[in-house]
């Protein structure tokens, strides 16, 4: 288990930071970021390829801005993901959750200035059932490839 949680002064996680490529992540479950009140980027490639990655929450990040490509690319044992209470991201890179092939249920709510998400959103995410996109007022942008090849995705 990994939790990153009240750590008042953190402002960034850096490129590739618990990322399988640097081997950092092999045996973690379960991530949390929770109340990290200065984290303003989360960088490349963190927590890409996560194979053992099963949850990752993230929520109550008051000054979170910019999420950049790779992040969770490649979890292909993550089942739940939830991110909520983010009130100033407003951009997410290129591969976000893409190829986390158990994927079952993503959250992704309470993003109030969100405004753009990269290519290939969810693409791959061959067991999704249930993708929950709310209060996402000032989303105008989602790239290319998103939700592709969900085959488990229900349709209403």
């Amino acid at each position: 288990y990994f939790t990153m949680k009240r750590l008042p002064n953190l402002q960034s996680l850096e490129r590739d930071c618990l990322s399988g490529v640097s081997g950092d992540c092999r045996s973690l479950r379960v991530a949390t970021f929770e109340d990290l009140p200065e984290l303003t980027t989360v960088g490349y490639n963190c927590l890409r390829s996560c194979k053992a990655l099963e949850t990752v929450t993230v929520t109550d990040l008051p000054k979170l801005q910019t999420v950049r490509s790779g992040f969770l690319d490649d979890c292909v044992g993550l089942k739940v993901a939830t991110f909520e209470q983010l009130p100033e991201l407003t951009k997410v890179g290129d591969c976000w959750m893409r190829c986390c092939t158990a994927l079952e249920t993503v959250s992704i709510v309470g993003l109030p200035k969100l405004q753009s998400v990269g290519d290939l959103l969810l693409c791959g995410c061959t067991s999704l059932k249930v993708a929950t996109f709310e209060q996402l007022p000032e989303l105008t942008t989602v790239g290319a490839i998103w939700l592709s090849n969900c085959r488990a995705l229900e349709r209403r």
